[in-house]
């Protein structure tokens, strides 16, 4: 490959560690190609610079592109929707398949649409990051999560060379788990950091394998069916040391429970990965309160849980009545 002059890529996702070692051993342009068999092969490209910037590019000549919502109305910048194609290189659709043909394909402004099902977003200056395969949505906990979105944060982070992530459920339970390769050890507490700096707090994995390599199909498709299970490693629970820790934590298992998830809590148990998530109409006045005392959602865990709720003790959250002559604007 040293001598190649140029180096088209596409079908899959691009991590940054193949630029990396595509770069090592050649000068070749690089181009990062997008399209699906349906709109004629080739969609999007882009000549890539480095790492920093990796997306399939703008839309090419004759291609006109759509990011739309699940209804069909197109997205600003930055948001997830699925990508619709369209333009003269879109086909006529699949030969005697009516049904999928109408499913597929739909006009819109006199231009003829392919509904890729692939997830994607537009960037600041008009080019499409793609994220995965929409049929990737999964819910966890009552709450929407792409695992594109998540493999490609995971991907982002240097020495990662390839990854997936899928729900999986151990001991009763639903975790967002995520399986990797890279060139070398990295911690859970670097991943995590990492992640959270791109993703919300509960769309980071609750659990992480490092593997020798991920393991794919004939045709070179992770086969998901292999990964090894992941050993859920349970928290070190550290018994509440005040009464009021005592009462938070007791609280918190009651939110919990109501939420089908029974699981014993210390007074640093990660309270999102263990699913306090969706909240019911019952819940909701403890997650406003605790918002007005300036504390952000997701909650990060129960010693935080623990410093609020000393306050909204105060407030009368718990019965007691606020003492007499200091009534509080903030009372629920």
């Amino acid at each position: 490959m040293k001598n190649f002059r140029l180096i088209i890529i596409g079908g899959e996702m691009f991590p940054h560690v193949l630029f990396e070692r595509l770069r090592a051993i050649t000068d070749a342009h690089i181009v990062h190609a997008y399209g699906p068999t349906e709109t004629t092969i080739i969609s999007n490209a882009k000549l890539l610079a480095d790492t920093k910037n990796i997306t399939v590019g703008r839309p090419l000549s004759g291609v006109t592109e759509i990011i739309a919502d699940a209804q069909g109305r197109p997205l600003h910048t930055g948001e997830t929707g699925e990508l619709w194609i369209g333009g003269e290189r879109v086909a006529r659709g699949y030969l005697e398949r009516p049904g999928l043909n109408a499913q597929k394909f739909v006009e819109r402004d006199g231009i003829r649409y392919f509904k890729s099902g692939d997830l994607a977003k537009w960037t600041e200056d008009g080019e499409v990051i793609i994220l995965g395969r929409n049929d990737s949505q999964v819910k966890l906990h009552g709450l929407r999560i792409e695992l594109g979105e998540i493999e490609a944060a995971l991907a982002g982070i240097s020495g990662v060379i390839e990854c997936v992530a899928q729900v999986r459920t151990a001991k009763k339970h639903q975790h967002l788990c995520a399986w990797f390769t890279a060139h070398r050890t990295i911690g859970v507490d670097e991943l995590r950091e990492s992640m959270g700096k791109h993703l919300a707090a509960y769309m980071v994995p609750t659990a992480f394998m490092q593997l020798d390599e991920i393991p794919h199909t004939l045709n070179g498709k992770v086969d998901a069916k292999k990964l090894p299970d992941i050993a859920m490693k349970a928290d070190e629970l550290i018994a509440p040391g005040t009464e009021m820790e005592g009462v938070v934590l007791s609280r918190a298992a009651e939110v919990l429970a109501e939420e089908g998830e029974e699981i014993e809590l210390g007074i640093t148990s990660e309270l999102v990965f263990l699913g306090l998530t969706s909240l019911g109409a019952k819940n909701r006045l403890t997650v406003e309160v605790l918002l007005r005392l300036g504390f952000r959602w997701p909650l990060p865990d129960g010693t935080y849980l623990a410093n609020a709720l000393e306050n909204l003790k105060a407030l009368g959250f718990f019965g007691k009545a606020v003492p007499e002559g200091q009534e509080s604007q903030d009372r629920p």
